[in-house]
């Protein structure tokens, strides 16, 4: 059956009627007596120009309270939301720090309010952790390196194979073939070079002391 645009109008209306609202895409393919969607990108060459055809505004994908994606209003109200890493974040587009979304990062947005963040590649740190406490004498403006450097103190990083180094009272973990960490592996080459042990595996009562490294 050919439509035209009399027709198409007619099964919008009907179809808008029907469901109590604007349809969308999906609503128009579900339908049992709308055509499929072939017929608007052929006639129309999109969804938006068809329904632009039909004398309304298409609806666009906009940031919601919950950090998703929603059609309709942006989030006029600034209202505070968090995000999925546990960080506040605030709706302000135009913001220097606003991300594409037009949302901020709340403690960057105050780091760079208050003239301690500068530099957008840097982080801005809190100071005890929380991530949620965001007075300015809680954030410091760090380099990456330095601020990962931070988190990672005190975490052992997990190796595929890996296990704890076989060296006396060293709790470092390691996937060496020789099952000693960097240092240690370091320590008995040395002691192999100098003559003090015949391979890297010997450990006895000479290792008590370790050498000047």
């Amino acid at each position: 059956m050919n439509y035209g645009i009399i027709d198409a109008i007619a099964l919008f209306s009907r179809l808008r009627g029907d469901i109590g609202k604007q349809p969308t895409r999906k609503d128009w393919n579900n339908c049992k007596y709308t055509p499929s969607d072939m017929f608007i990108r052929s006639r129309y060459g999109s969804w938006g120009e068809f329904l632009k055809t039909m004398g309304v505004k298409p609806f666009k994908y906009c940031p919601s309270k919950n950090g998703q994606s929603r059609k309709g209003i942006r989030n006029k109200s600034r209202s505070l939301v968090s995000n999925g890493h546990g960080y506040i974040q605030v709706f302000e587009p135009g913001h220097p720090v606003a991300n594409k979304a037009g949302y901020c990062l709340e403690h960057r947005m105050i780091a760079w309010d208050e003239g301690k963040l500068k530099d957008k590649k840097k982080v801005v740190h809190h100071l005890d952790e929380n991530k949620i406490n965001n007075g300015i004498n809680n954030l410091e403006v760090l380099n990456i390196g330095v601020h990962t450097s931070i988190h990672s103190k005190g975490v052992r990083k997990i190796l595929k194979n890996g296990k704890e180094c076989t060296y006396p009272n060293c709790k470092e973990i390691t996937a060496s073939k020789y099952g000693l960490c960097r240092k240690h592996y370091k320590i008995q080459w040395q002691r192999v070079r100098d003559g003090l042990i015949e391979n890297l595996t010997i450990i006895g009562t000479i290792h008590d002391q370790e050498p000047n490294e």
